[in-house]
């Protein structure tokens, strides 16, 4: 049953990521530079063997809508709102399906998924070029500079995200809204990352051992401001 094959290869996906996670000896950014690399093989396998080979089948238009679990999100692994491959592979399955089965619903609802993916696709294109162009205009001596120790204690730049699309967060984790806040920023960044959005995310926590197990599982930069609200970041 391809089926059960494909279930069984996402939850071993899935169980490799939480493993991977839970690793206290690896950094965020390996483990986002990881997932990303265990995904990509993922996908290909599941679009050479499964989708590719047979998409007319029931188990083809399964394979497409996967999902994994990154953090609190559910993410679609074949995404077609911000990845362009993605959406070709929606629309083969499409075209397949208008062949051997015009006029199904499955097959309008892929059409229609891809249409819109092309059109997000599209939108954040015009967005990065535009940017790109804004960015070229402005100097980088007048850029904020942040230099500050992240849960690892590497030393994280602002200026070495220079040319990328970047949200500066100060966040208190020991908030109420911490939670919220976190889930919102998630789903911004497993939205548009691919398309060039960084986030450098500034604790003002007091407690550093908090800020460390609060911060374990979160995929952009986080770096610490030890004087807190009374730090020089946020006089900046």
């Amino acid at each position: 049953n391809k089926i059960k094959e494909l279930s069984l290869k996402q939850m071993t996906l899935q169980s490799n990521i939480n493993g991977l996670v839970k690793d206290p000896n690896i950094g965020n950014d390996s483990i986002e530079s990881i997932v990303g690399r265990m995904l990509q093989a993922y996908k290909q396998d599941i679009k050479t063997n499964y989708i590719f080979k047979e998409p007319m089948k029931a188990y083809a238009y399964y394979a497409l809508f996967q999902t994994v679990q990154l953090g609190n999100v559910n993410t679609l692994i074949f995404n077609p709102r911000n990845n362009k491959d993605d959406v070709k592979v929606f629309a083969a399955v499409a075209t397949s399906w208008d062949t051997y089965y015009p006029g199904a619903e499955r097959g309008k609802n892929l059409h229609n998924i891809a249409i819109e993916g092309m059109k997000d696709i599209r939108i954040i294109e015009n967005q990065m070029a535009q940017q790109q162009i804004e960015a070229s205009k402005v100097s980088v001596n007048g850029c904020i500079e942040l230099a500050l120790q992240d849960n690892k204690g590497q030393v994280r730049r602002l200026s070495d995200l220079k040319g990328k699309v970047v949200l500066l967060d100060f966040h208190l984790f020991a908030s109420k809204e911490s939670t919220k806040r976190i889930m919102m920023l998630r789903e911004l960044y497993n939205k548009y990352h691919a398309a060039g959005l960084e986030i450098y995310q500034v604790s003002v926590d007091p407690d550093e051992h908090f800020r460390k197990t609060s911060t374990a599982a979160i995929p952009w930069i986080c770096v610490r401001d030890e004087d807190g609200i009374q730090g020089k970041s946020l006089a900046l």
